[in-house]
């Protein structure tokens, strides 16, 4: 019932564009896709969320800020909400996003010398770091396809 409702208003709301313009106007966002409307502005700054979180990271005023800069990336959904928005600037090696993510989950994935294993919620980050490395290796055979071609 409430899908037929929200169908409904939406039809309504088209029409309602249509007669106030001629034609439905469609906002940039929607005509781009993505949503971004400057992309090389996002992507050095996501550069930059990770070079702060490297900076919180190594250059921590004390070992136990070290140590909570740590947990808190290594929440799963921190880490997987910084995977996202690194992947969605497509590994960007201009601002050298892949270099800089894999520079701050060493110390995420670091397995810790006082522990023999690791616990199993960490399959997960490994994963993720695992297949981001296949993409960034991926891009990197491509440079290297390219310059092979050029010469």
């Amino acid at each position: 019932m409430e899908q037929k409702l929200n169908a409904k208003k939406r039809e309504e709301e088209a029409k309602e564009r249509e007669n106030a313009g001629g034609a439905a106007q469609v906002s940039l966002k929607d005509a781009r896709g993505d949503g971004f409307l400057n992309v090389p502005i996002r992507n050095l700054t996501v550069a930059a969320y990770l070079r702060c979180l490297y900076a919180a990271i190594e250059f921590a005023p004390s070992i136990s800020l070290k140590f909570h800069a740590i947990e808190n990336i290594k929440d799963p959904l921190m880490f997987r909400t910084i995977t996202q928005l690194c992947d969605s600037t497509n590994w960007d090696e201009s601002a050298g996003i892949g270099a800089k993510y894999l520079r701050v989950m060493r110390h995420i994935i670091k397995l810790p010398l006082n522990k023999g294993v690791e616990t199993t919620d960490m399959l997960m980050h490994y994963e993720l770091v695992s297949s981001v490395c296949l993409k960034i290796l991926g891009k990197i055979i491509e440079k290297i396809n390219k310059d092979i071609e050029l010469t």
